[in-house]
């Protein structure tokens, strides 16, 4: 059986724009704001009309905003996973080198290589989340935030660990499972979320329970996988980890799985208050009672 890249990859240079990373971080901040802006003030009012002025009146903006930031969510990591796809599994499965050109095998090769942008990916990745944590901190709960920090902290220090490969011979293989957590993270959340806009969007109690349990079971089943994927890689790879990299990674792993149980158990909490107002629903509607 062949082993994983991870027990294998050479620790290596990951882009000529590391120096750069701050002004790719604060752009990606910058451009996110701007997005969400215009969807609040402009695409979501038109799009959805009445079902989005009734969100803003009331109790409901919690609601309003949980719409808002699952369209952000799904405008930014669509295109995300679009455009990095190809260098992600191009990294993950097949090639090991991140200084191999974007488009090797074409006539005119690109000067833009698998690491750069990885590079400029994961900076993106992580800024729409501190968005998410600065803007939408007052409807998330304490594990959330926490999560949300500690995946904010966890991706910055895997690009900063390329600064000095010497000092830091884990560099390439924590990037490697940043990698692997961030694809399981948006595998998991882009079909929720869509979910969720139907559900938010569809006036039914009965269609609102259903989806909020096919969501728990997904995001339950996501879970399982980052656990048993998470734990086959660091099996194969144990002894090329520090002793400090063999107690932060299950920690975060930890923190990570900890925050969709509790989104699992939110929509499933979510489900049962939905469903018996569907059954009277049902009920009421049958011509033989």
């Amino acid at each position: 059986m062949a082993e994983p890249k991870i027990a294998t990859v050479a620790n290596q240079a990951l882009s000529v724009l590391l120096p750069y990373g701050t002004l790719i971080f604060c752009s990606s901040v910058l451009a996110i704001i701007l997005v969400s802006d215009g969807l609040e003030r402009w695409l979501l009012p038109r799009l959805y009309g009445k079902v989005w002025a009734a969100l803003r009146h009331g109790d409901k903006q919690r609601r309003r905003h949980a719409l808002t930031r699952h369209h952000l969510f799904l405008l930014v990591m669509l295109p995300l996973s679009l455009v990095g796809a190809y260098p992600t599994f191009d990294f993950l499965v097949t090639r090991d080198d991140l200084s191999a050109p974007l488009a090797a095998g074409h006539q005119h090769r690109t000067s833009v290589t698998i690491g750069d942008s990885l590079f400029t990916l994961t900076h993106i990745y992580t800024a729409y989340y501190l968005f998410e944590l600065c803007f939408y901190y007052k409807f998330s709960s304490a594990i959330v935030i926490v999560h949300h920090i500690g995946l904010i902290i966890v991706a910055q220090v895997a690009l900063v660990l390329f600064v000095d490969l010497q000092a830091h011979p884990e560099a390439t293989m924590e990037f490697y499972m940043c990698l692997i957590w961030g694809l399981l993270d948006i595998t998991v959340k882009v079909p929720q979320f869509s979910a969720m806009i139907v559900r938010q969007v569809k006036d039914s109690d009965r269609t609102s329970a259903r989806i909020a349990y096919a969501c728990c079971a997904w995001v339950l089943l996501g879970a399982m996988v980052q656990v048993a994927v998470t734990a086959y890689l660091l099996n194969r790879s144990w002894s090329r980890w520090r002793l400090t990299w063999r107690i932060v990674v299950p920690i975060i792993l930890s923190l990570w799985i900890s925050t969709q149980l509790e989104v699992a158990f939110k929509l499933a909490r979510m489900a049962r208050f939905k469903h018996p107002r569907a059954r009277r629903d049902i009920e009421g509607s049958n011509p033989e009672r």
